[in-house]
């Protein structure tokens, strides 16, 4: 798509434009979300069997937490920001304006980075116990902490690969985003999670539940758990390549990167790593301070693993929908920048934000009012039965700060469309540091080492608030027509909404608080969850709230535009006629309210048309009005696949001569059809 086209959309009606993109934008984020929920699903099932194969606080626990964590960190260090949201406008640049659609500035990428991460892991395998005294507190090195050390180096060294493959599967993955392929990259990590549950399977056939807090994993252990892990990056890895070759990519190695236009996005990408470093200093700062906790409280510990277990439940909500959003934003948001159109850019994401919130607010309200239950029922079975309300306290938390959290993570997408990331970097200094600052102080206030999680996690929803405040007014300067206002408006509206809700599901489960079977209080859960959706979506439509009705819209597999209009009679019953057949007492009771199915035509020569069609039986009376019509419908650009489609499905349930339908032909001589100019 040219600039050129880009202008000619962004001249359509703001009402047009606005549903065409949104449903779009709900449409594509459907299709992601679906593949990170069942990701995240089965994430959350191996969460939960590491928590009753080796509990929430012990040291087993923690060593597999830190020996999964810094792979995963080294690459966000290394590459992560510049593949996720850099290189999407930069591909979408190429892709629209050189003469081979990009593939040859796609191939030199690749090559690129290729070379890079895989140079890089080596490096960082071989220097696995320097990496790791980096992440851990100087108790793992001392003379009693012999055996957990070299268990946790061993588990490292197997794992530590798993950089190089990160960065293949995301560099893959956003090569597909730029294409408008979002559906693989978030369904790809189902494979990963399926080994590594599979790997957790066999441990708990063959060693059972480990329940002494100090014991360290066997040399069979540590190569069995760090082998799947890794074999299921590899997995998630591979499954992508198909998908790239169905989309009409081929790679092939290019060494020819000088002169090619390459060092442009490098000189972009220096501000993403400097802010992805930042992220992930605050992040060493944090990882430290959990697994002190974790080594010098024995028994009771797990601070760091209570923290990631924490972390899990609170990213669900936002890696179903916020990420799926803004992957689905980020090339519209950047075609609209490079026309220059500032206020589709501010309306994209103003867009993009107001539905994220709205399942965000509900999620944020459910984690700090139901954090008990929600965190007992998965990590209180098991070995992890006595500590499952360390990763409660944190998870209440961490819900204090999703909200802002979701702010300034789509704020940031509007800064990289308009190919800005040095404001991202200077506000992250704010952010990264005061996540720092307050861990430290939050971990040195109190040594109790059981709220040691919920206090981290603290630290970090309030450096939260503190950063979308900032990014908002940075953001408001480069687009005016960003509604601070608005969004306010819409998370008050949407917090009122959910206090009800949230309170009824509260009093469901504080009267099942006491049951000891595991499935009855998942019942009593899902039971006070669903009266939980049901009275917030109530309360959105009463509060007038647009984007409750959108997305239950997309779960009914309705499009927003197809409904019936509403009439003043409509609520009265109509009346029956006993002297006709129900398909003639029908069509009369549209004729007389001119109230039929409506479908929003594709075509507008004439003015936007809607048809309109109901049976009738009465060919005498309306044969001359059945060809007037059926002239205006073709005239009105009413000849469309879609509209034939509906004509056909309808009429093969009528008998007879409705069955005579042909194609090109837009209404059977038994209908009554009435084009409408608006």
């Amino acid at each position: 798509m040219t600039a050129q086209q880009v202008s000619g959309q962004s001249a359509a009606s703001p009402t047009e434009a606005g549903d065409g993109h949104g449903r779009r934008l709900i449409n594509a984020t459907a299709v992601m979300a679906s593949g990170t929920m069942i990701s995240r699903a089965l994430g959350l099932v191996r969460a939960i069997m590491i928590a009753f194969i080796l509990g929430n606080g012990t040291m087993q626990a923690g060593v597999l937490s830190l020996a999964l964590t810094v792979p995963s960190s080294l690459y966000l260090l290394l590459a992560g920001g510049t593949l996720n949201n850099v290189l999407v406008p930069q591909i979408v640049r190429a892709v629209n304006h050189d003469d081979d659609g990009g593939k040859a500035f796609v191939d030199r990428i690749m090559t690129g980075f290729l070379i890079i991460m895989g140079a890089l892991t080596i490096i960082f395998t071989i220097a696995a116990p320097v990496v790791m005294s980096i992440y851990t507190s100087a108790t793992w090195r001392t003379p009693e902490m012999a055996e957990q050390w070299r268990s946790l180096l061993l588990m490292s060294y197997i794992t530590m690969p798993q950089v190089f493959f990160y960065g293949v599967f995301f560099l893959i993955g956003q090569v597909l985003n730029a294409r408008e392929k979002f559906g693989p990259m978030m369904w790809a990590p189902i494979a990963n999670n399926v080994v590594a549950i599979a790997s957790l399977g066999v441990y708990l056939a063959v060693w059972g539940v480990q329940t002494a807090s100090g014991q360290t994993f066997t040399d069979q252990q540590a190569w069995l758990l760090g082998i799947g892990s890794t074999v299921g990056i590899i997995a998630q890895t591979v499954i992508l390549v198909p998908y790239l070759r169905r989309a009409g990519f081929h790679y092939r190695p290019r060494f020819d990167l000088r002169g090619t236009g390459l060092g442009r996005t490098f000189h972009v990408a220096r501000w993403m790593v400097g802010f992805v470093a930042l992220t992930s200093l605050a992040q060493v700062v944090v990882t430290n301070l959990a697994s002190g906790g974790t080594v010098t409280t024995g028994d009771i510990g797990g601070a760091w693993n209570a923290y990631q277990n924490a972390y899990l439940i609170w990213i669900l909500p936002h890696s179903l929908l916020t990420v799926s959003l803004a992957t689905a934003m980020l090339p519209t948001a950047s075609r609209f920048a490079q026309a220059d159109n500032l206020s589709g850019v501010a309306a994209e994401t103003g867009r993009a934000l107001r539905l994220a919130l709205t399942f965000l607010v509900p999620s944020s309200v459910a984690f700090v009012v139901l954090a008990n239950p929600i965190t007992r029922v998965p990590f209180g079975n098991g070995a992890g039965a006595s500590d499952y309300h360390y990763v409660a306290w944190a998870l209440m938390a961490f819900g204090l700060g999703l909200i802002p959290f979701t702010i300034q993570y789509l704020y940031l997408r509007a800064f990289y469309s308009l190919d800005n990331t040095k404001t991202p970097f200077l506000l992250q200094i704010w952010i990264s540091g005061a996540n720092a600052v307050l861990a430290v102080g939050l971990a040195w206030a109190s040594t109790d080492a059981a709220t040691l999680a919920a206090r981290l996690a603290l630290a970090y929803s309030l450096s939260y608030f503190l950063g979308a405040g900032l990014t908002h007014f940075a953001l408001r300067k480069r687009l005016p027509a960003l509604d601070g206002r608005g969004m306010v408006t819409h998370v008050g509206k949407l917090l009122l909404a959910s206090a009800p809700a949230a309170a009824a599901a509260w009093l469901i489960t504080w009267l099942a608080a006491g049951s000891a079977s595991v499935w009855l209080r998942l019942a009593v859960l899902v039971g006070a969850g669903l009266v939980a959706v049901l009275l917030f979506f109530f309360t959105a439509k009463r509060l007038g709230i647009p984007e409750a009705a959108s997305l239950l819209n997309i779960l009914r597999r309705r499009q927003p535009d197809d409904h019936r209009h509403p009439h003043p009679d409509r609520s009265r019953p109509a009346r029956t006629d006993h002297r006709r057949p129900p398909d003639r007492q029908d069509c009369c009771r549209h004729r007389r309210h001119h109230q039929p199915e409506v479908r929003q035509c594709g075509h507008r020569r004439e003015g936007e048309a809607v048809l309109h069609l109901c049976r009738h039986r009465s060919e005498a009376l309306h044969r001359g009005a059945d060809r007037q019509d059926a002239g205006r419908c073709r005239r009105a650009g009413i000849h469309h696949r879609r509209h034939r489609h509906r004509l056909r499905t309808r009429a093969a349930a009528v008998p007879g001569a409705l069955r005579r339908l042909r194609h090109g032909r837009v209404v059977p001589r038994q209908w009554y059809a009435r084009a409408d100019h608006l």
